[in-house]
């Protein structure tokens, strides 16, 4: 059996971050309720690293010739 959500109600959560950020610089939801940042998987170098890892890969699709350079 799947329990999932309407994609409408899913997406809603993002939407209204796109249109009001929360004022931390890390924030973590799930299902509307705030999550602790105590969590491993929460931590804020794992964060950044995530960061730099995904700019980099925007940066490479964005260049000529870059998506396929790995």
């Amino acid at each position: 059996m799947l329990f999932a959500r309407p994609v409408a109600d899913a997406v809603r959560p993002v939407v209204e971050w796109i249109d009001h950020p929360p004022a931390a610089s890390l924030t973590a939801i799930d299902r509307g309720k705030p999550v602790g940042m105590s969590l491993k998987t929460l931590k804020p170098d794992d964060a950044t690293r995530l960061g730099a890892y995904t700019e980099e890969r925007l940066r490479r699709l964005r260049t000529p010739g870059g998506a396929q350079a790995g």
